[in-house]
């Protein structure tokens, strides 16, 4: 069996077939840092994973993006450092630099304590990046962004009063979703912008001491998906730009913002994972499917990223506590996720895997690169068999 660069397809038996998964997947972890793989070709083949944490100060992840149009050559990483979080760049598959941290924000908003809560890429405007930012003297949160890679930042205010905690923030073009609670015991907030944080204003999302969830589909970027989280419970609403709210679904809700999955091309099919089961919908969350029992649970989904929308990569919980296992799902009815990384993963021994040593997987911790239209047609890799 000869390997050959440059194509996606199989040739057995004289058989063609389109292998339909992302082959290039990147996984920040809560503990151990950033690891990649370019060689994952079928779940029932454990890749290769290299640890790619070179000029990072701490290997303590909060959160990963991909540059979505560069996913291979362009990644960024929020990370807890010695007295805050600090948000940094990888280029050219080089090392990591850093191009924001807490002490800058703090200078840029006039206050002693500035926190970098989370961040966003742009799917829509090459080099734009949203980054949600707390403040506790004075209260507050403002958001940033940046029109050329994190060169510069650029600071909007959005309001002045205490904040309780800062939840997530997602962008498309000048719509703008970001989530907050109003002081310690207070309401849970979406602050939206269709100016490009210009103005503001906001809606609430049920929860106390809620620190609010936010998806957004790109086929819809004047509606987010948001949800009022505290220990677990919440409602799952849509917001839209204009100062409105839908109730959806109650629950369906996680602190985390990687729990939903869209169609790439059909608006109305969506996912979620929740509590250990795999939601569906095919009208944007006004009604359910079955929910379908997955064993371990997953906690997270990643974006979609091959040419077949049934292909999805999760991470799972395993013990009673989140671990570093990313696995596969074929299908919202498959109930057994295959592992390709972490312990207990696949055949023993798999020394190569990623390293277990407390902890889970960063927000939007599994980014996997998203296959080309050239892919579509002529792939990625391919095998001849026989010569």
């Amino acid at each position: 069996m000869t390997y050959k660069e440059n194509s996606n397809v199989f040739l057995n038996n004289n058989r063609r077939y389109l292998d339909t998964w992302a082959n290039e997947i990147y996984v920040a972890t809560e503990d151990d840092g950033v690891y990649y793989t370019d060689d994952f070709l079928d779940p029932s083949i454990q890749p290769i994973w290299t640890s790619i944490n070179a000029g990072l100060a701490s290997t303590e992840c909060r959160q990963l993006q991909l540059d979505p149009f560069n996913q291979r050559e362009r990644q960024y990483v929020l990370i807890n450092i010695t007295g805050g979080q600090a948000l940094y760049r990888r280029e050219n598959r080089g090392n990591w630099v850093e191009i924001l941290n807490n002490t800058e924000a703090s200078a840029m908003t006039e206050s002693s304590t500035a926190t970098l809560a989370y961040f966003c890429v742009d799917e829509t405007v090459e080099g734009r990046l949203w980054v949600d930012v707390s403040l506790q003297s004075p209260g507050g949160q403002h958001a940033f962004y940046s029109d050329d890679y994190g060169n510069s930042w650029v600071s909007r205010h959005i309001w002045t009063h205490t904040n309780y905690g800062c939840g997530a923030i997602r962008a498309c073009g000048n719509s703008v979703y970001l989530t907050a609670s109003l002081g310690a015991g207070g309401t849970g907030i979406c602050w939206f912008s269709n100016n490009k944080g210009t103005s503001w204003d906001g809606v609430v999302v049920d929860g106390y001491n809620a620190v609010g969830s936010v998806a957004l589909n790109p086929l819809t970027p004047h509606k987010a998906y948001v949800g009022g989280d505290y220990e677990g419970g919440g409602t799952l609403y849509e917001v839209y730009d204009y100062d409105a709210k839908v109730f959806l679904q109650s629950g369906l809700v996680s602190y985390r913002s990687d729990i939903m999955w869209f169609h790439p091309t059909e608006v109305d099919t969506q996912r979620i994972i929740w509590n250990g089961r795999l939601y569906s919908t095919q009208d944007s969350w006004y009604s359910l499917n079955t929910a379908t029992d997955v064993n371990p649970n997953p906690y997270m989904i990643a974006p979609w990223a091959s040419n077949d929308s049934d292909k999805m990569f999760v991470g799972t919980q395993v013990g009673g506590s989140y671990r570093h296992k990313i696995a596969t799902l074929t299908g919202i009815y498959d109930a057994t996720p295959t592992g390709i990384a972490g312990t207990n993963c696949g055949t023993p021994p798999y020394t190569d895997s990623i390293p277990y040593t407390g902890g889970g997987i960063a927000t939007d911790g599994i980014q996997a690169v998203k296959l080309s239209a050239n892919d579509n047609t002529y792939g990625m890799r391919y095998f001849v068999c026989g010569d």
